[in-house]
């Protein structure tokens, strides 16, 4: 599935948000992606102050647009995976199948996220 496909028009929530941007957290955590976790870090931290129903739709939409921005460009979130033959990956001494298996949770998360972002979006409200 490409990451730019379309996106079902299922509903998501706060909590599938940050469920997702969490497991993400997480991964980079345990692989030691400062980079990357130093933004899931702030992210899920706003996501929490600022995501609730009486927070305002335009802090709302600040924060997917935010984290909608970490996609596409060259050195974007979707562009990151661990080869363990150079980088962090190296440094880490990973086998061939355990930077596979990363890369394959790493980008299933990717695609999660950016349909849950994608849905976010259209649910709420425009703005003038």
């Amino acid at each position: 599935m490409a990451l730019w496909r379309r996106s079902s028009h299922r509903k998501y929530s706060q909590h599938d948000l940050l469920a997702c941007t969490t497991a993400i957290e997480d991964l980079l955590k345990k692989y030691g992606i400062q980079k990357w976790l130093d933004f899931f870090l702030n992210i899920n931290d706003e996501i929490r102050r600022f995501w609730q129903a009486e927070s305002s739709t335009t802090a709302k939409v600040a924060i997917l647009k935010k984290l909608r921005g970490i996609f596409g460009g060259m050195g974007s979130f979707n562009d990151f995976a661990l080869d363990p033959r150079a980088g962090r990956g190296r440094e880490l001494h990973l086998s061939f199948e355990e930077a596979a298996k990363f890369n394959r949770e790493l980008d299933r998360l990717q695609q999660e996220l950016y349909q849950i972002l994608e849905a976010c979006l259209r649910s709420l409200p425009r703005q003038s």
